[in-house]
């Protein structure tokens, strides 16, 4: 019976550790970007403001997310003067070399504008760039 504790013992580590050893390394890690004079059709107004961002890299793709969005709208694109709103903002981007993003504004806790966007550039054998697709869909809420 001792022996038998001990095969179970030595088989359930080495499931452990193989199933440890088999996944893909994540590289976490945070960033600020800052966004001004952007101009969005839908707001009707420039934003400006910093963004946090979440981001997950692995071997194959990556994973980026806002952890902190909020942006000021402002009358001119200078950001001099604020219209006096202020947007949340979510996103989610994931991809690598084919990615998409999905962007939420929402005022006073309504959805604004809904933004999706792709981005990929395609290469042949040789390295060299045979297609670019950057399509950006940008829908209007009332």
């Amino acid at each position: 019976m001792k022996t038998l504790k001990i095969i179970l013992v030595c088989f359930i580590t080495s499931l452990a550790v193989t199933t440890a050893t088999a996944q893909n390394a994540v590289v976490k890690t945070e960033f600020t970007g800052s966004v001004n004079g952007q101009y969005y059709d839908c707001l009707g107004e420039y934003i400006g403001g910093d963004l946090t961002f979440d981001v997950m890299l692995m071997s194959h793709n990556f994973i980026g997310k806002f952890k902190k969005g909020t942006v000021l709208g402002y009358l001119d694109a200078n950001g001099q003067f604020p219209s006096g709103k202020e947007y949340e903002v979510s996103q989610v981007l994931t991809g690598s070399d084919f990615n998409q993003n999905i962007l939420l504004f929402r005022l006073n806790g309504k959805i604004v504008l809904e933004m999706h966007m792709t981005f990929r550039i395609i290469t042949n054998a040789n390295g060299d760039v045979t297609a670019t697709i950057d399509k950006t869909i940008a829908n209007c809420k009332d």
